[in-house]
């Protein structure tokens, strides 16, 4: 199969549910200039637009302020500043966010199922490239009842503040539980809501320096990161978008994170203890009180409780970390139906070929065994389906 290749002007990806809320009413669109690999990497922050399924009507917007983009070159692709002109306006006009979500709820109608699509425009013409089944949503539940949980905190600070004949709420305080300053916005891609000390890291070989219950902050993360992402209690980062790597390893960890905040790294200051509230999308001053804690644990225990049930259908997890094996084991489930390689080789920072090259077969191959013994013994009896390396091209170039 020979396919053309878009040299698209703008491009992004679309859910046709909600991938932090889990909301099924609403589609995702991101979006921004020139080719697709900038978006889909997490490599800048998008334009977000929030559509409401039923009706098509655009529900909420942020703007991202993209500096940079991939475009066509002599060879392959290559690396350009946007026009400051462009860099903070709206990347997608009104009616090509609509025209996307309508697209992408017809798609949805056909396969069945929530979608994750991307898409390119070039010149006038649109072009769906991709679309696959969103493999996020198992912690909707869980999602909704920390949301509830918020609201129902929030009630309750409002009832308690009229009582008080307190007539409004400071102006830069937070509206959703936390009553610290508000520090930061930025767009939520992993839901939750946790306290702890910042840990500012510019470089992963830092990550030593996260110890458990931090709040990790970096421009962005990459696999190098993962060891301090599950250490940490939060994440917050500068750049990307709901499918950058911080986005998509905090989901998978079920860790609060807030993406394309634009200053995190400068506004937050190792050691100040913040709060970070990724389902509101801001990170406040100080912690979160013990009673939103409490609040937020109670929600999360019924869910779980309520969840255990028993089906006609053999429930198979999707698992990228062998390092998770043994955590993700002890659930309720029937055994692994996606075992990735493609984390396993990123710890080893190389690109197999190199490795062969170098004569250092055996090292990629007992890499590669550890970490298929780890999720197999930790699973068995049950099965593990073990999928073979499937590295995007821009992912082999981070080797």
């Amino acid at each position: 199969v020979v396919q053309k290749l878009v040299f698209s002007d703008k491009s992004g990806i679309i859910f046709t549910a909600n991938p932090v809320t889990g909301d099924e009413s609403e589609i995702v669109v991101e979006g921004g200039v020139g080719l697709g690999e900038a978006i889909v990497s997490g490599s800048v922050t998008p334009d977000s637009f929030i559509v409401s399924k039923g009706d098509l009507q655009i529900k909420s917007r942020v703007i991202g302020k993209q500096d940079r983009m991939v475009v066509r070159a002599a060879k392959g692709i290559e690396w350009k500043s946007v026009p400051e002109a462009v860099q903070s306006r709206q990347k997608l006009s009104d009616a090509e966010v609509l025209g996307l979500a309508g697209y992408a709820k017809k798609i949805e109608e056909h396969y069945g199922k929530p979608q994750d699509l991307e898409f390119a425009i070039e010149g006038k013409k649109l072009f769906i490239v991709q679309s696959r089944p969103i493999t996020t949503l198992k912690k909707t539940a869980a999602a909704k009842a920390l949301r509830q949980a918020n609201e129902a905190e929030q009630s309750r600070r409002v009832e308690a503040r009229a009582m008080q004949a307190q007539a409004e709420q400071p102006p830069e305080t937070a509206a959703s539980g936390s009553e610290g300053k508000v520090l930061l916005k930025g767009a939520p891609a992993s839901p939750g809501k946790a306290s702890g000390p910042v840990r500012v890291v510019t470089d992963a070989k830092d990550g030593y320096k996260v110890k458990k219950g931090d709040v990790l902050v970096a421009r962005m993360t990459s696999p190098d990161f993962v060891p301090a992402m599950k250490r940490a209690a939060a994440i917050v980062t500068d750049e990307g978008g709901m499918t950058c790597h911080a986005a998509i390893v905090s989901r998978e960890l079920g860790v609060p994170c807030i993406v394309g905040t634009e200053t995190a790294t400068r506004v937050l200051k190792d050691g100040m203890v913040v709060t970070v509230d990724a389902v509101a999308g801001i990170v406040t001053e100080g912690a979160m009180a013990e009673s939103e804690k409490v609040q937020q644990n109670a929600a999360l225990a019924a869910v779980v409780a309520g969840g255990i049930v028993s089906t006609g259908t053999k429930i198979y997890v999707n698992l990228a970390e062998p390092e998770l094996a043994e955590q993700v084991a002890g659930r309720d489930c029937d055994g692994v139906g996606l075992m990735r390689a493609e984390f396993v080789i990123a710890g080893l920072g190389k690109h197999p070929m190199a490795l062969l090259k170098e004569g250092k077969r055996d090292e990629f191959v007992d890499a590669m065994a550890r970490g298929m013994r780890k999720v197999c013994a930790a699973f068995y009896p049950r099965p593990v389906i073990y999928r073979a390396n499937d590295f995007k091209t821009n992912e082999y170039r981070g080797l």
